[in-house]
């Protein structure tokens, strides 16, 4: 369950960074997402006050998955569209292969 984190970039807002960070996914999704490292999205102190994520596309613009970044265990989950016709989105399997997904995560805090 490695992530990759590129470099980030940094803003200084009102006393909080606004950063953007390219994370790169690796083969296997573990079931309640990966936990995002505050510090690897640019944030010195640690400290995450919100955190969001760009559609997860592979490489090759294949179907992207929507994403969701939980609050309390800032997990960066991964959903699809469920097979029935008007279901709500569901959690992807576990171990389903996102080695090719590049997500652009913009955090705020210090």
């Amino acid at each position: 369950m490695a992530l990759t984190y590129g470099e980030p970039l940094r803003i200084a807002a009102g006393g909080r960074w606004l950063t953007m960070t390219d994370v790169t996914l690796d083969t296997k999704y573990p079931t309640g997402g990966y936990v995002l490292d505050p510090i690897k999205l640019g944030l010195t102190d640690g400290q995450l006050d919100r955190a969001f994520a760009d559609v997860a596309i592979p490489t090759g613009g294949a179907q992207g998955y929507p994403t969701k970044i939980t609050t309390k265990t800032l997990a960066l989950q991964l959903y699809a569209q469920n097979k029935a016709e008007g279901e709500p989105l569901k959690e992807v399997a576990n171990e389903t292969d996102v080695h090719t997904i590049v997500v652009k995560v913009t955090a705020i805090g210090r």
